[in-house]
C-alpha cells in the first residue's frame, strides 16, 4: 500500500496522483498549473466556420413612385420657368434699373449696412420729404450680394431673378398641395399657370422689379 503523501513523479497534464481525503484514497487526474496555462494558450479554436454569427444584410433602399412623381413635377416647373424667361438673360439695364441699382449708393458693397435699414428703396432717407417711402431692405441686400459676387454684369442679375421665380413657383405648388387642394394634380396645374402667366414678365425680366 502506497503512502497517502506519495504522488506520482510524472508531471504531465493528465498524470494520475494519489491523495488522501477524509481517510479515503482517491485516484484522479492532476494537472500542473504551468501545463494548464500552456494547454489553454495552445488550444485551437474549435468553433465551426458555419456557426459564426453573420452580420445582417444592409437595408435596401426603396423608392416610392409617389416621391418620383413629386420630384418630376418640381423639376418640370423649374424647367418651364427657365425656358419662358431664357430670352431675358441677355437684356440690358432699362427704365428704373439705373436709379435703383447703378445710382443707388446703398447697393455698393463698401457702403454702410446700416443705411439699408434706414433708407428707402432708392437710397434716400425715409425722413426726407423727397423720399418715395418704399421700404424694401431685403431686396437691397440681394442687390448688394449680386454686385459682390458678379459685379454689375447684367447676366447675373437676370439669372438670380429667374431662379427666384422658379423657387416661388415650386413653393406655390407645395403650399397648394398642403393647404388648398387634396389632389396634387390641381396644385401642379395652378403652379404651371403661375409660372407661364405674362403678368410676371416685368417682375422677372427687369432688375429692380425683383422687389415684386
Amino acid at each position: 500500500q502506497q503512502s497517502s503523501n506519495t504522488t506520482s513523479s510524472r508531471s504531465g497534464p493528465h498524470t494520475a496522483a494519489l491523495c488522501r481525503r477524509d481517510g479515503r484514497v482517491l485516484r484522479g487526474p492532476w494537472i500542473h498549473p504551468q501545463h494548464s496555462a500552456a494547454a489553454g494558450q495552445a488550444r485551437p479554436d474549435m468553433t465551426a466556420p458555419g456557426r459564426e454569427k453573420k452580420s445582417p444584410p444592409p437595408p435596401r433602399l426603396t423608392v416610392r413612385p409617389e416621391a418620383v412623381l413629386a420630384v418630376g413635377r418640381y423639376a418640370l416647373l423649374a424647367a418651364v420657368c427657365a425656358v419662358c424667361y431664357s430670352s431675358s438673360l441677355h437684356g440690358e439695364l432699362v427704365h428704373d434699373d439705373v436709379w435703383a441699382i447703378i445710382n443707388n449708393p446703398d447697393v455698393r458693397p463698401g457702403s454702410s449696412l446700416k443705411n439699408v435699414f434706414s433708407n428707402d428703396f432708392w437710397g434716400k432717407r425715409m425722413a426726407d420729404n423727397t423720399s418715395h417711402k418704399s421700404y424694401r431692405p431685403l431686396c437691397i441686400l440681394t442687390f448688394r450680394l449680386n454686385i459682390l459676387l458678379g459685379g454689375m454684369t447684367p447676366l447675373y442679375f437676370h439669372i438670380i431673378n429667374v431662379c427666384l421665380h422658379c423657387a416661388v413657383t415650386c413653393l406655390l405648388m407645395h403650399t397648394c398641395e398642403r393647404c388648398v387642394f387634396e389632389d396634387s394634380r390641381l396644385a401642379f396645374v395652378t403652379a404651371l399657370l403661375f409660372a407661364v402667366h405674362p403678368i410676371h414678365t416685368e417682375a422677372v425680366s427687369v432688375w429692380y422689379r425683383r422687389q415684386g
